[in-house]
């Protein structure tokens, strides 16, 4: 069975079910491995300071994610609720989508 940890460091309401329902969907489609998932949100300073040390890019992004490998495959999502949101509003469309 896919896991699926999600962590919220954000006061933005994050609806977990919905979350655990695309990702699992997603990576089923995109993997056929059973590998953990950690989801975190986070806000502008945190991602900010994770673009700039791991991609060398000063600015907030929407999402980045990281794929560990060890033993075990195990993958990091890290999102950004307002970037999303913001990005979201541009395109009109929710942040579900």
């Amino acid at each position: 069975m896919l896991k699926i940890h999600q962590i919220n460091r954000t006061k933005f309401p994050i609806d977990t079910k919905i979350i655990e329902n695309i990702a699992t969907s997603v990576l089923k489609k995109v993997s056929n491995i059973d590998s953990p998932v950690s989801i975190a949100f986070v806000g502008e300073n945190t991602i900010k300071k994770l673009n700039k040390e791991y991609r060398g890019i000063d600015s907030v992004t929407d999402v980045l994610t990281f794929i560990y490998r060890d033993d075990d495959q195990y993958g990091e999502i890290v999102m950004c609720p307002s970037k999303i949101t913001r990005n979201a509003r541009k395109f009109s469309e929710t942040f579900e989508k």
